[in-house]
């Protein structure tokens, strides 16, 4: 027998507010982004005030359909997905079905063919997202229209007027080439209405990406001094990289450092069984096994500076400090000797000083030495000044 649970209103609520809990802290935890988390703030604001016995028009008539622009790497599919999971989320969408396509295939390959594929892609996301990316090639190639362009954009603005509550467009690309695409038909930007625009990211959102990375990917965590040596890099290594590939970069960054932590735990690994096998690890003192096994596991799952093939921001640093200290002793040794005239030899005045003063040191020992020899020879009964003498030239 098959039972069958009915889930009712009261169980349901719960689960509900779970739900939007949820989603609200995936939009909180979007690194930037301000604008288009006001965006968020402003739709909840809206069905909030619906579900509060509000009118429930300022939701189902409507049109959300939207425009996404910005570089490469910008996060405009990533936040595509989480604009379908959060109006799921708010039940404004009906349906858990996001469809995502390039625009490329929605142009058919001979006359004709065109049309049906865009009625298809709109009919099969109804209830929930159809998400075109690069959707400007609908406009054509390289900015030239060709014969299937116009058949697409006329289709897809009668598709969107036709269900413009039973379905959310959303259309994404770079900021100039969907510029393009909405000056091909006066149409297309009264049918998108919204457009976010994301920025590149600066700097320091650049590091948050690549800890957050490292974070959800890797469950791994940046070793204190990689965030900034991050930063400095996307400030002159990466500099010409980052607005092609903006959190991409980043993203890539950290894969790569996995990658050189993982070749770098080997090694370790291989070197420890090596003295397994060569009997030395036994041979280890206990608390030298201790301290070894306890740095092993400070290291595991912390990428350092070496895992992303950066220099040591503190490096820098201790080289400066060091050059302060032996500026700051030189100084001294100046206002204790002298600070400044030359000496005889033609030698600056502290550096005469030190030799003089190394000079008196050295016959002092002299002097400490022939004392010596001669309480020595005294005790044997040997106090005769040739023997002296000898040993003195022998010194």
């Amino acid at each position: 027998t098959t039972e069958i649970y009915t889930l009712s209103l009261h169980d349901a609520l719960p689960i509900c507010a779970a739900k939007r809990a949820a989603i609200d802290a995936e939009v909180e935890a979007l690194v930037g982004m301000e604008g288009v988390k006001k965006w968020f703030e402003e739709m909840k604001g809206k069905v909030l005030y619906v579900e509060s016995s509000g009118n429930p028009e300022l939701i189902s008539n409507c049109c959300m359909n939207m425009r996404l622009t910005g570089n490469p790497g910008c996060g405009k599919t990533t936040l595509a997905r989480l604009i379908f999971k959060f109006l799921r989320a708010y039940d404004v969408l009906k349906r858990d079905t996001f469809v995502e396509m390039n625009a490329l295939e929605l142009k058919g390959e001979y006359v004709g063919h065109t049309a049906p594929k865009v009625v298809g892609a709109i009919r099969g996301a109804m209830g929930g997202v159809l998400f075109l990316d690069e959707a400007y090639a609908l406009a054509g190639t390289d900015g030239k229209s060709d014969c299937f362009s116009g058949e697409a954009i006329r289709t897809l603005l009668t598709e969107v007027e036709n269900n413009r509550t039973s379905v959310m467009v959303i259309l994404a690309g770079y900021r100039d080439k969907m510029s393009g695409l909405m000056r091909c038909d006066p149409g297309l930007p009264r049918r998108f209405p919204i457009e976010l625009h994301l920025q590149d990211y600066d700097c320091d959102q650049l590091v948050r990406i690549a800890e957050k990375k490292a974070r959800s990917s890797y469950n791994m965590a940046l070793e204190p001094g990689v965030d900034q040596a991050l930063k400095t890099a996307f400030k002159t290594t990466y500099a010409s990289e980052v607005p092609q590939h903006n959190g991409g970069l980043a993203v890539r960054l950290v894969d790569e450092a996995v990658s050189r932590f993982a070749t770098r735990m080997g090694r370790e690994v291989q070197d420890e069984l090596d003295d397994v096998s060569a009997g030395r690890a036994e041979k280890q003192e206990p608390e030298a096994k201790a301290e070894v096994e306890a740095e092993a596991d400070t290291t595991v799952g912390v990428l350092t500076v070496r895992d992303f093939d950066l220099e040591d921001p503190f490096e820098a640093l201790r080289q400066e400090a060091a050059r302060q200290e032996a500026r700051e002793t030189k100084a001294a040794i100046v206002d204790e000797w002298g600070t400044s005239g030359h000496g005889e030899s033609g030698a600056p005045v502290e550096i005469e000083v030190v030799k003089e003063q190394m000079m008196q040191r050295v016959l002092k020992s002299a002097d400490d030495f022939n004392n010596w020899l001669h309480w020595t020879q005294e005790r044997q009964g040997k106090t005769s000044n040739e023997d002296i003498a000898d040993r003195k030239s022998v010194v």
